[in-house]
């Protein structure tokens, strides 16, 4: 495990939430998760999926900085594989807009170590890179909150669909709709029914994206694979000191909020934060059948062990919202190439 954890560390990408201490690296050997969509599962490995499948490809991560954590880990998985070489570029290496350099992309290549590039074709890559969009669509100050415009996708967004090549793997996530107090729809009403306004935000990027999508590729075109990963609502929640005692062990499994330990609240549990009506929307969509669903609450709900602050003593504040790296998302990368290879072999079949 050591090695595989230090080349993990030595990932060329600048963590957000690294957890180098000895006791957080311990745990990670003790990760289990409940899913039958794992690379072991499907006698697979990472270098596997890479090789045969995701050279000359691109995998866009759009949200906010839990999605920074689902890239982070997924670059750094990649850099743990020795037969791997992971290279940072700059946006325009992946193909991004110049103007989303003040929005802070992210962009890594991937390559087999020791690629030959004799013949002067090019090195076959592996484009990865993240954009922010915290909300998915187009936001703005106001009303002493956020504003949030339903029919217009986040201007980051849109510039991933607008991109010369579109990328073969979109994977959405945003933890923004349940930790900001005061958001607000165009007209200045307070959205306070959380669970309604999730259903209807992802409605509307589902409409906006997959009408967005059909003006580029046709009915015959190649539509992008839409992973929407599912957050662990459970463990949402920011803990100050100067606000709320400090808990003295892990982070809680639910937040102190009443409004957010409803059943309402958890909706479907196949579908983590899911609605069932936002599914049979999606169904009637045409990105259905361009659509997966990563159940990271199903996954992460009981290792409250594993976020940045559990278990620390005398800390101002308490983060119950992100993990360490490595860890948890670690996880959500195991069943994301999981995914991928699976229906890599369905197609190739």
């Amino acid at each position: 495990m050591k090695p595989w954890v230090d080349r993990y560390l030595q990932c060329p990408v600048s963590f957000i939430h690294k957890c180098t201490d000895q006791e957080r690296i311990n745990r990670i050997t003790r990760w289990k998760f409940e899913s039958p969509d794992t690379l072991a599962a499907a006698n697979a490995t990472v270098l596997d999926v890479v090789r045969q499948h995701l050279l000359g490809k691109a995998v866009a991560f759009i949200g906010d900085s839990i999605s920074v954590q689902s890239y982070h880990s997924f670059v750094c998985t990649l850099a743990a594989v020795p037969d791997l070489e992971v290279l940072k570029a700059d946006a325009a290496q992946c193909g991004l807009s110049p103007n989303l350099i003040t929005e802070k992309p992210y962009c890594h290549l991937v390559q087999l170590r020791g690629a030959d590039n004799s013949t002067g074709d090019g090195i076959e890559q592996l484009r990865i890179f993240f954009v922010r969009s915290n909300f998915l669509v187009e936001e703005s100050n106001g009303h002493g909150g956020r504003r949030l415009d339903f029919d217009r996708l986040h201007r980051n967004f849109r510039a991933v669909l607008e991109m010369r090549f579109l990328p073969d793997y979109i994977v959405l996530n945003t933890g923004h709709w349940y930790v900001w107090s005061a958001l607000y729809n165009m007209n200045d009403e307070q959205l306070v029914d959380r669970p309604a306004l999730f259903h209807d935000v992802m409605k509307s990027v589902t409409r906006l994206m997959g009408d967005r999508l059909a003006q580029r590729v046709g009915t015959a075109g190649r539509y992008p694979q839409v992973v929407y990963r599912t957050d662990t609502l459970s463990h949402f929640v920011m803990y100050n000191a100067s606000v709320t005692k400090p808990f003295s062990t892990d982070c809680p499994f639910t937040t102190p909020d009443p409004a957010f330990d409803s059943d309402a609240y958890y909706l479907v549990h196949l579908y983590g934060n899911f609605s069932e009506h936002a599914v049979n929307d999606w169904r009637a969509s045409s990105l259905w059948n361009h659509t997966w669903i990563l159940d990271a609450q199903l996954i992460s709900r009981d290792r409250r062990d594993a976020h940045t602050s559990s278990g620390l003593k005398g800390q101002n504040a308490y983060d119950c919202s992100h993990f360490c790296l490595p860890g948890a998302p670690d996880a959500w990368t195991d069943v994301l190439m999981a995914k991928m290879w699976r229906a890599y072999v369905r197609d190739t079949l």
